[in-house]
């Protein structure tokens, strides 16, 4: 169960990608960019909601324990992936 869930983790990146790409490409010349982080941030949790109640759903969670866990992963998964991001960007700079 915790390695489906590690990889269900790239799903919400794919997700918080496409929004924003959506957000760029569709709106934001529009509405500007105050308006379309807010409609953008909107969107993105609505979409984590209902992509985290398929997963619960496809592969029910047993315990809180398992829950805390697989929440502290994809913490520990964000933060690799956002300052690993940030050092790569600043690296190329």
């Amino acid at each position: 169960m915790i390695l489906k869930y590690f990889f269900a983790w790239f799903g919400l990146m794919i997700l918080a990608i496409v929004n924003g790409g959506f957000r760029d490409s569709v709106y934001k010349n529009q509405v500007g960019e105050l308006a379309a982080h807010q409609v953008s941030t909107i969107l993105l949790l609505i979409l984590i909601t209902v992509y985290l109640w398929f997963l619960t759903r496809k592969w029910p969670l047993k315990s809180s324990k398992q829950a805390c866990f697989i929440g502290g992963m994809w913490f520990i998964m964000t933060e690799v992936f956002e300052f690993g991001l940030g050092r790569l960007i600043l690296n190329e700079s």
